[in-house]
């Protein structure tokens, strides 16, 4: 059996519930401050969620951050009615499509590897995903709060896949999603999961443990004489430890000798996709699913200039990488948590760019450097990796290491400041070097780009966020324009010192971006885009940056093309 939890569906573009957490802080400070949403700096950004945290520290009657009640009662205040619940639920999940993990996970029911889906999710994904492996909505079935006898009776029976909604869906009449509500989740479908692990082994993925009455159960189904007899298995993120209860869970289970586990993935969609590439010869129609992803994108040649109006274009903020990284160094050791390469690296102070892939280590650097870094963790093997271009059409552990070795390289090459975002990574213009050359056409498109917010000491700059994205069966480099605010940095450990408020300087702040992006339309936003296109790759047609800049090992090397990416309209895109 699988359990999802809200994780499962970010690479769907769903929020997590992390991420709602964060929207939920955002939307109580904006409404109570009279402050424009737009206007707040990215959630990405430390020290803007260090000030929302002071915030609701210094007003008081809210959990501490990490909190399991931190989910259902900032839901509650954002949104205070049902009705204001369930349309925020709705808007978030409608239009979203099955990601490479659902249709991976439907693809394994399909082979008979997977039979029974537990999710706390409102959304339909499992359920389209098992669609699209069936090829029919009727050989599986759904049980969700208004009907939880459809779970026992599709349970019992075992004749086809059930995905059981713990939460309901998003047109369930019965969401539950707040304190109270989960405190009275239905007894029948609870009642069915603790039953169903001491029948069967279970495997967690995207679920955080901060759901009081799904643990309850999963803690209460330990207790039998022969629980989980397939195993218990929980994947998380490697961002961070799991949540106490859950490592609590895995060392009960292991004191009753159950097979029990946790481990690391990047992805979802990455966790899933390994799984399906271990069955051998998949029916053609299985594999068939993958390649209907993006049928709907068209390349399009740009025809000469012709008279205005002859061919309506719509300019994309997307430049084309006409060459990329096809191999970087794997290395075999005994690291076990991503946490710990961050810390190796660091320790050492080398220049290396790595990532976990399963047991081992992907990376970009020195090989002494790498050997250097990770010598601790009992180095087996130093060798090459081939970087897949289908597995860059995912959140996968490779596209994650190209993200993080493009935004190194540029910041490098183009001597520009570089801090991560949620996805992707943020470049901006260091203030001493905004006299630069480099920036002289950036600089007539918005005037000044760098200085101080004025009636602040706090420090602004153009800023241009990026990311990877594979389509049309080629790498893009997407690029957004932003403003960098240079807010200090919460204190670490003072335990005296008092909570950064965030509205000491937040509405000055406000008019100021406000103020810039009022103009950013059309021409002036065209003219934006070209800047920074300008400062990324220069005025030659193409550019090759580099990320570490090395003479042996493995370096990433990225080739830029000046001119983006355009799509025709005419009557589709």
């Amino acid at each position: 059996m699988w359990l999802l939890g809200a994780g499962a569906s970010a690479s769907a573009g769903i929020r997590t519930a992390g991420q709602m957490i964060w929207h939920f802080k955002q939307q109580i400070f904006c409404a109570e401050q009279r402050v424009s949403i737009k206007s707040c700096p990215d959630l990405g950004d430390a020290a803007f969620r260090a000030r929302l945290d002071g915030y609701f520290a210094a007003k008081g009657g809210y959990p501490a951050p990490g909190s399991d009640e931190e989910y259902p009662l900032f839901f509650e205040r954002a949104y205070p009615t049902e009705k204001d619940r369930h349309l925020y639920i709705d808007k978030m999940v409608t239009g979203v499509s099955p990601s490479h993990g659902h249709l991976a996970l439907g693809s394994l029911a399909k082979l008979n590897f997977v039979r029974t889906i537990w999710t706390t999710n409102f959304d339909r994904l499992p359920e389209d995903a098992l669609a699209k492996a069936f090829g029919s909505t009727s050989a599986y079935a759904v049980a969700t709060l208004d009907a939880p006898e459809l779970a026992e009776q599709a349970l019992s029976e075992a004749r086809r896949p059930v995905v059981v909604k713990l939460h309901g869906d998003f047109s369930s009449r019965r969401l539950k999603n707040i304190k109270e509500e989960l405190k009275v989740q239905d007894v029948r479908l609870r009642r069915a999961l603790m039953t169903e692990c001491q029948r069967q082994g279970l495997a967690v993925a995207g679920f955080s443990g901060r759901d009081s009455s799904v643990m309850e159960m999963l803690e209460r189904a330990i207790e039998g004489d022969h629980s989980y007899p397939g195993g218990l298995f929980w994947f998380h993120r490697p961002d961070g430890p799991p949540f106490a209860r859950v490592q609590q869970l895995i060392e009960r289970a292991r004191d009753r000798k159950i097979d029990a586990h946790l481990i690391e993935v990047e992805t979802f969609d990455e966790l899933m996709l390994d799984l399906f590439l271990l069955r051998n010869d998949p029916p053609e129609e299985i594999k068939a699913i993958f390649a209907q992803r993006r049928k709907w994108l068209t390349p399009l040649d740009i025809p000469p200039p012709g008279p205005p109006g002859s061919f309506p274009v719509i300019r994309m903020n997307a430049v084309p990488v006409t060459a990329a990284p096809a191999t970087c160094r794997l290395v075999e050791c005994s690291v076990g948590k991503t946490s710990e390469i961050r810390d190796a690296i660091e320790a050492t102070g080398v220049n290396v760019v790595a990532m976990k892939r399963k047991a081992a280590i992907i990376c970009f650097g020195s090989d002494q450097d790498v050997r250097s870094a990770f010598d601790k963790f009992t180095i087996t093997k130093l060798d090459l990796y081939a970087i897949d271009a289908p597995r860059l059409d995912f959140d996968s552990a490779e596209l994650g290491l190209l993200n993080e070795a493009i935004a190194r390289a540029l910041a490098r090459e183009c001597s520009l400041g570089l801090v991560p975002m949620r996805r992707g990574w943020k470049l901006f213009i260091q203030p001493e070097q905004a006299g630069s050359p480099q920036f002289v056409k950036l600089s007539e498109a918005v005037r000044a780009v760098a200085g101080k917010v004025p009636g602040t000491e706090l420090g602004w700059a153009e800023a241009v966020r990026v990311r990877l994205e594979r389509k049309l069966d080629r790498l893009w480099l997407l690029v957004e324009p932003s403003v960098w605010i240079d807010y200090p940095s919460a204190p670490e450990s003072d335990e005296e010192a008092e909570p950064v408020s965030p509205d000491d300087d937040l509405d000055a702040v406000k008019e100021f971006i406000r103020e810039r992006a009022a103009t950013r339309y059309n021409s002036v936003l065209n003219n934006l885009l070209d800047g920074w296109v300008d400062v990324l790759v220069g005025s030659t047609p193409t550019r090759t940056v580099r990320t570490l800049g090395i003479g042996d090992g493995v370096d990433a090397s990225f080739t830029l093309l000046k001119t983006t990416g355009f799509s025709r309209w005419g009557g589709k895109l």
